[in-house]
């Protein structure tokens, strides 16, 4: 494998991690539970900063960006990692920070660490809809969490999911209220991919929901939209999707 295909998309000498696979929660849009599991298997502290430190010496890497499904579950684990990253010269990012089990001394390890960017995946702002997807989210824990993400210097990228099939536009609406609330620096508004073997997945095709009845799978993207619901249908889902990025991301 020639690993420099791969180096540059942070604009350094960066690689992707994965610490940590299963994922204990039942998120029913999520695939990685089907995938992986719902037990938390991890590495160690020192197995994943032997590895840092392989990459720094082979690869001349500089940043390494964690890709675990939630870095931050098991906190004792996440602070050693994090007050090991801090004896490396290195920057680092991660995705899926859960904010219901992230706090400040975490956040100040992250940024000592040399972290400088995390996504939080809030999903919905619709009580009901969290529920229905099974979404564990504490929507003024997250605002907290990203007030002093700002705070300390490290940026905060939020994810939305538009098009989920149990909310009414009156929901969407909501969701796309509380991202300009909550004021990320960067707020991602992905388009429901209903994922086959997933329960909302099988919610979509019991109702009907589907645009076409044989689904082309290469056609799965966060930008199109594959369902018409009772509420919606996907053309609105797309044009307000698109109008709500605009608004928050570039005015």
């Amino acid at each position: 494998v020639n690993v420099e295909k791969y180096m540059n998309f942070v604009g350094k000498r960066s690689l992707i991690m994965i610490t940590s696979r299963g994922c204990p929660y039942s998120c029913t849009f999520c695939n990685s539970y089907k995938s992986w599991g719902r037990q938390f298997r991890k590495r160690s502290a020192d197995s994943i900063l032997e590895e840092v430190d392989l990459l720094i010496k082979n690869y001349a890497v500089e940043d390494i960006l964690f890709v675990d499904d939630n870095m931050t579950i098991d906190k004792k684990r996440f602070m050693a990692i994090a007050n090991g990253l801090k004896c490396r010269d290195i920057t680092w990012s991660t995705v899926n920070v859960s904010s219901f089990n992230t706090d400040e001394e975490m956040l100040d390890a992250m940024k000592a660490s040399g972290c400088h960017q995390i996504s939080i995946s809030v999903e919905s702002a619709v009580d009901s809809t969290l529920k229905a997807i099974k979404k564990p989210v504490d929507l003024e824990r997250t605002k907290e969490i990203v007030s002093y993400c700002r705070k300390i210097g490290i940026i905060c990228r939020i994810c939305y999911i538009s098009g989920l099939p149990y909310d009414s536009k009156k929901d969407m609406l909501e969701t796309f209220r509380y991202s300009e609330e909550v004021r990320g620096d960067w707020n991602q508004y992905s388009i429901l991919v209903p994922y086959p073997g997933t329960d909302i997945f099988n919610f979509c095709h019991d109702n009907d929901y589907f645009i076409e009845k044989n689904l082309d799978l290469s056609k799965f993207t966060q930008r199109q939209g594959f369902l018409n619901a009772q509420n919606w249908d996907r053309e609105w889902v797309k044009n307000v999707t698109y109008d709500y990025n605009i608004i928050t991301n570039f005015l």
